[in-house]
C-alpha cells in the first residue's frame, strides 16, 4: 500500500469514527443502556481521537522530520497516536467510574512512558 493510500484511508477511517461517535452519542442513552452502549462509546472515541492524533502527529513530522526516513516518522506517529489516545481514552473510562485520581493519572503516563523508552531502546538494539 502507497503512503497516499494509507493516509487517505487513515482520514476517512477517522471521520467514519467521527460519525460513529456522534451517532453513538446523540442514539445512545446512558442511563438506559447496558455495558455494549459504554463500549461502543469508548471504543469509538478511541479510534476518532487515535486517527485524528496520528493525521496531526504524522503531518508535523512530514513538514519538520526532514532527516527521518519516512517509514521512521510514520512508525513514530502510529505509535505516539496509539499512546496518547489510550491515555485520553483510559482517564475517561477511569473517570467515570470515580478512580480518577491525580497518582492513577501519574500512574498511566507512567506506564506509557515506560512503553515508549521500551520501543526506543528496542530500536537500538538492532
Amino acid at each position: 500500500m502507497s503512503l497516499r493510500a494509507f493516509n487517505l484511508l487513515s482520514i476517512l477511517a477517522t471521520i467514519l469514527a467521527w460519525g460513529a461517535l456522534v451517532l453513538v452519542i446523540n442514539l445512545i442513552d446512558p442511563t438506559q443502556t447496558s455495558g455494549w452502549g459504554f463500549t461502543l462509546f469508548y471504543v469509538s472515541l478511541f479510534v476518532a481521537m487515535y486517527g485524528t492524533f496520528f493525521s496531526i502527529s504524522f503531518a508535523f513530522r512530514l513538514r519538520f522530520s526532514r532527516r527521518q526516513l519516512m517509514y521512521k516518522r510514520l512508525e513514530y506517529s502510529v505509535r505516539q497516536s496509539f499512546f496518547f489516545a489510550v491515555l485520553i481514552t483510559g482517564s475517561l473510562a477511569l473517570q467515570a467510574k470515580g478512580l480518577l485520581t491525580w497518582w492513577t493519572t501519574l500512574l498511566l503516563i507512567f506506564f506509557l512512558t515506560m512503553l515508549e523508552f521500551f520501543f526506543l531502546a528496542k530500536r537500538h538494539e538492532t
